[in-house]
């Protein structure tokens, strides 16, 4: 419990209802490898950390921010992390995520909460879905023009992925790429007595 209440102790800017729906996904769906675009000073980071360690699968963690954001720094990230014991395990690339993706390696989950302008967003989700996630989950999708353009657009174009909004607070959406399923076939035969 030590670690849980160290990172609660991060400054943020991030709704910590939206950041128990993260650490929710991530502990269902099981990811080896996270990408998170945008981090601020480290708490979301922070928190898919401590999901990642109950998994107990080696789960790695890949930060993009290129720090512009006043108050952002890779220091003071890099400190919030290692203070709290969550300091493996992660990987840091202070970049511009247009820049990053030569630089990665193939991921299962990703978070964005970068740059909120349109043409980000669609570039980090195209790249997310490149590196091979299947859960995308976009922050600011209510509070940013943006990001809800993006989300708009995109849930009338595109039939590969499900979508589950979070309107409260700022707005989470959460893209689940839709699974290839068998088509299921029915029997008419009826079950003898008692077989069921």
């Amino acid at each position: 419990m030590r670690k849980e209440n160290l990172v609660k102790n991060i400054s943020n800017l991030f709704c910590t209802r939206h950041v128990e729906i993260v650490k929710g996904l991530i502990k269902w769906l099981r990811p080896e490898t996270v990408l998170e675009i945008g981090c601020f000073r480290g708490f979301v980071s922070a928190n898919i950390l401590l999901a990642l360690e109950e998994l107990d699968n080696d789960g790695k963690l890949y930060i993009i921010d290129n720090f512009s954001l006043q108050g952002a720094h890779l220091a003071v990230v890099h400190n919030n992390l290692v203070s709290c014991g969550l300091g493996s395990n992660v990987f840091i690339l202070p970049i511009d995520s247009k820049q990053a993706q030569p630089q990665l390696p193939p991921i299962d989950f990703a978070f964005i909460d970068g740059d909120h302008s349109l043409e980000s967003v669609a570039h980090d989700f195209k790249m997310a879905t490149e590196l091979g996630a299947k859960c995308i989950v976009l922050h600011d999708s209510v509070s940013w023009w943006g990001v809800r353009d993006f989300v708009d657009a995109f849930s009338t174009e595109n039939s590969g992925w499900n979508k589950i909004e979070a309107n409260f607070d700022e707005g989470l959406t959460i893209f689940m790429a839709k699974e290839q399923k068998p088509p299921v076939t029915y029997t008419k035969e009826a079950y003898g007595k008692g077989e069921v």
